[in-house]
């Protein structure tokens, strides 16, 4: 499973919180359940994203600045057997 995430007009504080996670979870190495916060705006099917699933980062979350103090992150996620 792959799974991209877009957040965009976030303020560079919340950005900054995808790229200490990233860290926290030691790259692309750590598999974690993803947040019942973080499927907010998901409209599928519920059952598509279990929160006992785990995941681990792709690659780096990349951001850009669209604005002083405001940032668009994207984040691919994979899915771990």
């Amino acid at each position: 499973m792959k799974l991209s995430l877009r957040y965009k007009n976030i303020s560079d504080a919340n950005a900054e919180l995808f790229l200490d996670d990233f860290e926290a979870q030691k790259g692309t190495y750590t598999a974690f359940a993803i947040n019942e916060d973080l499927k907010g705006g998901w409209t599928g099917n519920s059952d598509a994203l279990d929160s006992s699933d785990k995941w681990r980062y792709a690659s780096p979350p990349k951001v850009v600045q669209v604005k002083p103090g405001v940032s668009n992150v994207n984040v691919e996620l994979l899915g771990v057997l």
